[in-house]
């Protein structure tokens, strides 16, 4: 099936446009997810790859008189699918993602950039490249108006600063409240660390809190930021997958944003069956890889038993059917 896909695809991201171009695109980021590479072919696996992100990177050129934010949103996506999928060179899709998030851009445009951003960057080689963000673009997005934008930047300052702990040891100040009489009554522990996350905390504490700005979501979502990059209180993200699936760590929980939203509706089903997305996601160290493997196969096969059971006793009952049919016509041919 993939090879049937694959033989049309290129000519499709070509030729199409508007709508059309954007269907092709989720359907190769789908077509990406779930079968590692469109063209299951021992000779030259990367060759539809690459031919595919050449096709796509004329729409991801921001600066270009033809650029179209609705066409740059679906092509980056597939774009980054592809590269993630495959384990490409992301140099170019990665400065057409940066370009975008810090650009002028539609709404649209900068959400998925700023997810794509998200998904490339912990992945890429020149990691004092990728930390450069917050002062280049990121704690400016912190302003924005567009409350989504806000979330997905602080969001990614979350990411960068975990990095930032991964490394070392955050430096943390414990505040000590006393008394009158000198006795402790209350004491916080708050991280501290480069200016821009510094910068970015004071931004976040007066947007999470403030009732005019934002949705209750978007605030909500501030606020696990804000408790993050202040005292490293994780974050605690659930996703039912008939287990559930726990995430506290940034990178997953950007890069499941960025599947929910190519996958849509089709995110459980891949988690609990696509193998790909199993060792994205390390679920085999989590205890869940091998167990929805293992379990809910077994309902799936006995949903098809069950389909099939079905069918043949339909086929059945219209075989009885056509017999007590014939058998009654018959009878009235044999009175007249």
């Amino acid at each position: 099936m993939s090879e049937t896909v694959a033989s049309h695809i290129g000519h499709m991201i070509k030729k199409s446009k508007g709508e059309e171009f954007q269907l092709v695109c989720e359907l190769l980021a789908v077509v990406s997810v779930t079968f590692d590479t469109p063209l299951e072919s021992n000779e030259d696996r990367d060759a539809p790859v690459i031919e595919y992100l050449n096709s796509l990177q004329r729409y991801l050129l921001v600066d270009s008189d033809n650029f179209k934010p609705e066409s740059f949103e679906h092509a980056v996506k597939a774009a980054t699918v592809l590269c993630l999928m495959n384990g490409v060179e992301i140099s170019n899709v990665f400065s057409s993602v940066q370009g975008a998030a810090s650009g002028h851009v539609a709404d649209g445009a900068r959400h998925a950039a700023l997810m794509c951003w998200g998904v490339f960057a912990p992945f890429h080689p020149d990691r004092d490249l990728v930390m450069t963000a917050p002062e280049l673009f990121l704690n400016r997005l912190l302003s924005h108006d567009d409350p989504e934008t806000v979330v997905l930047a602080a969001e990614l300052i979350c990411m960068l600063s975990s990095f930032i702990d991964e490394e070392n040891s955050p430096d943390e100040t414990t505040e000590v409240l006393e008394d009158t009489q000198g006795i402790i009554v209350a004491s916080t522990t708050s991280k501290s660390g480069p200016d821009w996350i510094l910068n970015a905390i004071s931004l976040l504490e007066e947007l999470a809190h403030d009732s005019h700005k934002g949705t209750k979501d978007s605030r909500k979502r501030l606020r696990v930021a804000l408790d993050y990059l202040t005292d490293g209180t994780l974050p605690n993200e659930k996703v039912s997958v008939g287990v559930l699936l726990v995430l506290d760590d940034w990178t997953e929980i950007i890069l499941m944003s960025f599947f929910r939203s190519v996958l849509g509706e089709g995110l459980v089903e891949h988690l609990k069956y696509n193998a790909s997305l199993h060792e994205l996601f390390d679920l085999k160290s989590k205890d869940i890889g091998d167990h929805l493997i293992g379990g809910r196969m077994v309902d799936l096969e006995r949903k098809a038993f069950g389909a099939t059971a079905q069918k043949q006793a339909a086929k059945a009952r219209s075989g009885e059917r056509k017999k007590r049919e014939a058998a009654k016509n018959v009878f009235i041919n044999a009175e007249n």
